[in-house]
């Protein structure tokens, strides 16, 4: 076991065109300015700690199935693939992201969460049909959310979402509206924004409880609640 020094660009090719699977097995992975390509990738070591500010492009899955934990305070990891994407793994532990970029401009990205993770910046960069699905999980943003392109978050039964963080958020939250009452349905919303921070929801949305402990929230159409607001 050694160790990998890049300082631009590192792609690993399996034929034209097509990104290799890559298991890292360490604990620390650190690094400053580089950019690496991969299609599916996996963190297979103990409490694994990434403080490499490189951006991370994937086009296939990522799977944390680190045996204790996953946490990530620098870098960005770009989920690029014109299909679904999803985050996932078997570790038992959190899993943290400094950056989640979904798509570069052109893409359709759906990343799906097969497992609940926390970032402190959510990126969407995406064509109309893009998004976060929820999946049941929990999405916990402790910091900004931009839409440079388009983006949403898709809902489902037992989706939740928290807003952390400071001040205004970039850009305004969108549900995905293709089925009300379905795609656009959080079970759980929870908005903490320090320093008056307003975060804005920019269309329809169904929530069953909604809590709000700091900052304020604004919506740009309907927001149902069924159930309990605090």
């Amino acid at each position: 076991t050694g160790n990998l020094v890049n300082d631009n660009s590192f792609n690993m090719y399996r034929a034209a065109g097509q990104y290799v699977d890559v298991t890292i097995g360490g604990s620390s992975i650190s690094g400053n300015g580089a950019t690496y390509v991969f299609n599916n990738l996996a963190l297979a070591g103990g409490a694994t700690t990434w403080s490499s500010t490189s951006n991370i492009s994937i086009y296939g899955n990522f799977a944390d199935n680190t045996a204790t934990s996953f946490n990530a305070s620098a870098g960005a990891f770009i989920f690029r693939a014109p299909v679904n994407q999803s985050i996932g793994g078997t570790s038992p532990g959190t899993t943290t992201f400094n950056t989640i970029q979904v798509g570069t401009g052109t893409e359709n990205t759906i990343l799906t969460l097969n497992r609940d993770i926390t970032t402190t910046n959510v990126v969407f960069n995406v064509t109309a049909t893009g998004a976060i699905s929820l999946n049941d999980r929990l999405m916990i943003i402790n910091g900004n959310h931009t839409r440079t392109n388009n983006g949403k978050f898709t809902g489902s039964v037992n989706a939740a979402i928290t807003i952390n963080g400071s001040g205004n958020p970039t850009s305004t939250v969108l549900f995905d509206a293709t089925t009300l009452g379905t795609t656009n349905y959080i079970k759980s919303i929870t908005i903490k924004r320090a320093g008056s921070g307003v975060v804005t929801f920019g269309n329809v949305l169904d929530v069953e409880n909604l809590t709000i402990t700091q900052g304020t929230l604004t919506t740009g159409s309907n927001l149902n609640i069924y159930g309990d607001l605090t």
